[in-house]
């Protein structure tokens, strides 16, 4: 006990600690906090840069004609190639991609280009991968690349060029659901997860056979 009138002028070692060790947790708390934060961040952005690039291909794709009847931009084998999106995984030395195409299939080779450089190619955040999820277990990384492609006029789906008017969907069988007869419509691909490498924070992405690219963010 303190001396009547006497005032103590500092903490005890007891009560340093206490405090050292509050703060050291609401820091940690924190840390999370924004480590959480910008992980959903690089998901969401991944995922708003592939609805962008189908987009662009979509309206490519049904403008198609039109734009093949301009002399500078005809194409000898405009019947053979078709606009498309391509996903392309990343690596150690490089980041996920998603890209416009032009070609018989949408594939990194087939990249749109205008004097040699890429019309729409998008590097998206290191920190995001793809990951098919077969409906099995745990979903499993993309290893190759995976793209699809739109319809000349209609903006339809199809697997490449060669497949013509047959449609193309990526997703579970939910994706086709409503569709009358969706015997002669072609799956590319489960439905792709636009994630974290650890699959804890992700998007669930599905092409529909009518060209949309639904993509449901957690």
């Amino acid at each position: 006990m303190l001396p009547v009138g006497k005032q103590r002028s500092a903490f005890t070692a007891i009560e340093l600690s206490i405090v050292v060790s509050v703060i050291a947790m609401l820091s940690g708390m924190a840390t999370q906090a924004v480590v959480t934060t910008l992980r959903t961040h690089a998901v969401n952005s991944a995922a708003t840069a592939i609805e962008h690039s189908a987009d662009i291909a979509r309206d490519l794709a049904v403008r198609a004609h039109a734009i093949n009847s301009i002399p500078s931009e005809r194409d000898a084998a405009f019947t053979s190639k078709r606009y498309g999106v391509v996903l392309i995984p990343g690596n150690a030395n490089q980041a996920p991609v998603v890209a416009v195409t032009w070609g018989a299939s949408a594939t990194e080779g087939t990249i749109l280009k205008r004097d040699g450089l890429a019309i729409q190619r998008t590097e998206l955040p290191a920190g995001v991968a793809f990951l098919v999820d077969d409906g099995t277990g745990t979903p499993s990384a993309l290893t190759q690349t995976l793209g699809w492609c739109f319809q000349h006029g209609t903006g339809l789906t199809s697997a490449t060029a060669s497949t013509g008017s047959a449609s193309a969907y990526i997703g579970d069988d939910s994706t086709v659901a409503d569709i009358v007869n969706p015997s002669g419509i072609t799956r590319i691909s489960a439905p792709i997860l636009i994630a974290t490498p650890d699959g804890a924070i992700a998007a669930r992405m599905a092409v529909l056979p009518s060209g949309d690219v639904r993509i449901v963010r957690d």
